[in-house]
């Protein structure tokens, strides 16, 4: 047994010898190897792997597999030591013919190989992670992650966004709802919302645009006709309802804010009147930053001075400018107008008032008049000194 493996042995290293000294490569399964190894069929490697047949024309690895590193982290390490820019560093993937759309799957399950069991619900499917690296080491700040969501029997996904420390800006819920800031869709009206956003700071969302020729930077549009129902904009605050901008039947626009008599108390008649709105300055002026348009209409600090309901305080400086709410002035103008009437009903009374006074003196100047006219025997006469 012992002089047949070293025959063997001693045939193989003749053969290798051959043919490196051929072509300084060395081939298994071909006499005309074209690298330094090639391999002409299956490979397996690993003591497990070893004894079993890779698929055909491929490598079954066991272990790790490395390119570029001698010391992979991770199952599979490809590592680019300054390569160069652009496609030096690069990673492809790409599909021809029958082929086209390459993919790269990430999948999980419990268990093991052999007998895998379902997921459990938030567990994690996989991710595609990026890593900085800062502080002596690589971290994993910023990840796409898929996440189950389901019972085991269903295949429902989420996909989470995060960054910076692994936070959670960003998800596409099961449900292909979109949350930002904020993990679960507000609800409204027992509906979830399809896009929630939450902002831990005092600014909000943005919008702009650099066209010269703005038309339509936020455009909210209902496929079907208006009902006179639907609410375009909503307003809360801490689960209490504002308002909303809706629009009507036809082609209007209607601005609501809430006015309930069940949501206030204290309600009193109110103490400004036609005195506070003669005191109110209307203006006529243009803005600085358009010289060219006049405008007419109320100087917030100076209507402040009468009807502060109407006015938004400003800042130290003009980026936070003083500002007047103008429908705020309606209620001021009906009360206005109420005393206006008031006054108008109560000089038709006293002018009511003349008038009979002026007809019981005409009808005392007539009889006056008669009673004269008998006392200087001028019965014929019938013209009356009073119209």
């Amino acid at each position: 047994m012992k002089k047949t493996t070293y025959l063997a042995a001693t045939l193989l290293s003749f053969a290798c010898a051959a043919v490196f000294a051929q072509t300084g490569n060395v081939g298994i399964g071909t006499t005309s190897p074209g690298s330094k190894l090639s391999v002409n069929g299956n490979t397996a490697i690993g003591s497990t792997f070893a004894n079993s047949a890779a698929p055909a024309n491929s490598a079954a690895i066991e272990g790790q597999l490395s390119v570029g590193t001698l010391a992979p982290v991770g199952l599979i390490e490809v590592v680019a030591d300054n390569k160069g820019t652009g496609a030096g560093n690069d990673h492809y993937f790409k599909g021809y013919g029958t082929s086209t759309g390459p993919g790269l799957f990430l999948m999980s399950a419990q268990g093991t190989y052999a007998s895998p069991t379902p997921l459990a619900n938030n567990d994690i499917i996989g991710g595609l992670y990026f890593g900085p690296y800062a502080n002596g080491f690589f971290t994993t700040s910023a990840n796409v992650m898929g996440i189950y969501k389901g019972d085991g029997t269903s295949n429902q996904t989420a996909i989470a966004f995060n960054t910076s420390g692994n936070l959670e800006r960003m998800r596409v819920n099961e449900d292909g709802n979109v949350t930002i800031g904020v993990v679960d869709p507000f609800v409204g009206f027992s509906e979830n919302s399809r896009l929630s956003l939450q902002t831990p700071s005092g600014v909000g969302q943005w919008i702009r645009s650099s066209s010269s020729d703005l038309n339509g930077l936020l455009t909210l549009e209902k496929a079907t006709a208006g009902t006179g129902l639907d609410q375009f904009i909503m307003f809360r605050a801490g689960g209490t309802y504002y308002g909303n901008i809706s629009a009507g039947a036809g082609s209007g626009v209607t601005y609501n804010s809430t006015s309930d008599q069940r949501l206030k108390e204290n309600i009193r008649d109110t103490k400004y009147g036609i005195e506070d709105l003669m005191k109110i300055q209307v203006s006529d002026y243009n803005y600085k930053a358009n010289k060219t348009t006049n405008h007419t209409g109320y100087i917030a600090q100076q209507l402040y001075t009468v009807f502060p309901e109407a006015v938004t305080r400003g800042g130290a400086d003009v980026s936070k400018p003083w500002m007047v709410d103008y429908s705020k002035m309606t209620p001021l103008l009906t009360k206005a107008i109420q005393d206006q009437q008031a006054e108008i009903e109560a000089l038709k009374k006293e002018n009511a008032a003349l008038k009979g006074g002026m007809a019981g003196m005409s009808s005392e100047l007539n009889g006056l008049k008669a009673s004269v006219e008998k006392l200087l025997g001028n019965g014929g006469a019938d013209k009356s000194v009073a119209k």
